[in-house]
């Protein structure tokens, strides 16, 4: 299988357990894989048969920059669900999310991986 990735976004947001991790904008950093088949769009060279990545790197801005949730593993869930819909071509899709400012030792964060089937 192939795979189309955006790696290290970073974009900001009001995401976090804590109240004080709503009120401010913090970075987060995406990682995401689609991972589809690429044959068609490697013979014809055409950006209508293949995974857009600007555009999914807007649905990735969307919804960290214009959404507050308690929990990175909501976030990372909800960019899947969204890229999912967008693209029936995807077959899986891996959402990864660090938060680079809540330690000054160590980056927290997650992946999640959600099939087309599972939305």
């Amino acid at each position: 299988m192939d795979t189309v990735f955006i790696k290290n976004l970073i974009l900001s947001g009001k995401h976090g357990v804590y109240s004080d991790e709503r009120k401010h904008e913090q970075e987060f950093v995406v990682d995401i894989q689609l991972y589809t088949d690429l044959k068609k769009p490697g013979e014809t060279g055409g950006i209508q048969d293949t995974v857009d990545y600007s555009k999914v790197k807007k649905i990735a801005e969307e919804i960290v920059q214009n959404s507050t949730e308690y929990l990175i593993e909501k976030l990372a869930s909800r960019i899947a669900s969204k890229i999912l819909n967008a693209y029936k071509s995807i077959e899986k899709v891996s959402v990864s999310i660090q938060k680079t400012e809540i330690w000054k030792n160590g980056t927290p964060g997650v992946t999640i991986v959600r099939t087309q089937n599972e939305n």
